[in-house]
């Protein structure tokens, strides 16, 4: 969201003060007998959401569909997170993504969690009921399965190189687990971070090969590589020697358009890269069947998003 041309007004809750005046003015109930529009949003920093497509990509999709919706932005403090997704059904919301940090929090304040949500401990999908319940959904590893599928990598007694150790990185791990991944490496900026990763794994897999590197270990081939950072993360010389035929699989993307370090680093072969915004429609429209129970209009939300 650029600071000069905001796409809409950031709700930003605060301690104890969940204030209708800080949503759009049609979303406030005012006739307990008319029908209200859908609020969603997307939570996380003020950096994440102020950075993040999803509200383009989202307004577009209601769009196409003539749905009367509204996504927007919410600003949380870390401080005062919880009270923020709790208060999701107070202020009327039907849910929302959520991004870096609060993947684990959002696991942790709903009510009930989907059987993927149970294992891995993360959510970047909160979906609120008619009875004001909070259900954590999990589309990160439905985004990087599918899109591993699509390219014809087949993850059985594959290796999978994983850069991060937050709660994308958890997911998308898992998810390769799932398609048949025995084996796993690890590099994170913070050892103490990886390892920790890795030991939740352990517990996911208890047969899994697993190994915290010191330096992203690129130079043999892997099926994929999996990045779980933001892109301003990677040192774009640490991928000087990945190996060729490693898929590359970035979850980040820059607002501005520029490719990441990973995108740079195939893009002599783009054929061995997904980026950034594909993985941003892919879980968006897994988020998208959550809330509405129907299929999102997937080239909207693309065209949207490039």
């Amino acid at each position: 969201m650029s600071p000069n041309a905001p796409e809409s007004a950031a709700v930003e809750v605060r301690p104890g003060r969940c204030r209708w005046g800080d949503v759009p003015s049609t979303t406030r109930p005012q006739d307990q007998d008319a029908v209200a529009p859908i609020v969603l949003g997307v939570a996380g920093t003020a950096a994440a959401v102020a950075n993040s497509l999803s509200p383009r990509m989202m307004r577009a999709a209601f769009e196409a569909l003539s749905l009367d919706a509204f996504y927007v932005p919410l600003a949380l403090r870390e401080r005062s997170a919880a009270k923020g997704l709790r208060a999701l059904p107070r202020l009327g919301f039907r849910g929302c993504n959520v991004t870096m940090p609060y993947k684990l929090l959002a696991a942790e304040i709903a009510h009930s969690r989907s059987a993927l949500v149970e294992r891995t401990g993360v959510a970047n999908t909160l979906v609120v009921g008619d009875d004001g319940a909070i259900h954590a959904e999990a589309t990160d590893g439905i985004a990087v399965s599918g899109a591993i599928a699509d390219r014809g990598v087949s993850l059985e007694d594959g290796r999978v190189i994983v850069v991060g150790a937050g709660g994308a990185a958890m997911e998308a791990a898992v998810a390769c687990i799932d398609a048949g991944a025995t084996r796993i490496d690890i590099w994170n900026r913070t050892r103490a971070n990886g390892e920790q990763l890795a030991e939740r794994l352990r517990i996911v897999a208890p047969a899994l090969s697993l190994q915290v590197h010191d330096r992203m270990p690129i130079r043999e081939p892997a099926h994929v590589l999996l990045g779980c950072v933001p892109a301003d993360a990677i040192d774009p010389r640490a991928l000087s020697q990945l190996h060729e035929d490693t898929l590359v699989v970035d979850l980040a993307y820059r607002r501005d358009g520029r490719p990441t370090p990973m995108m740079v680093a195939v893009s002599d072969r783009p054929e061995r890269g997904v980026d950034g915004r594909e993985m941003l429609v892919r879980q968006g429209a897994a988020s998208f069947r959550a809330w509405f129970g129907i299929e999102a209009p997937i080239e909207v939300m693309t065209s949207a998003v490039r």
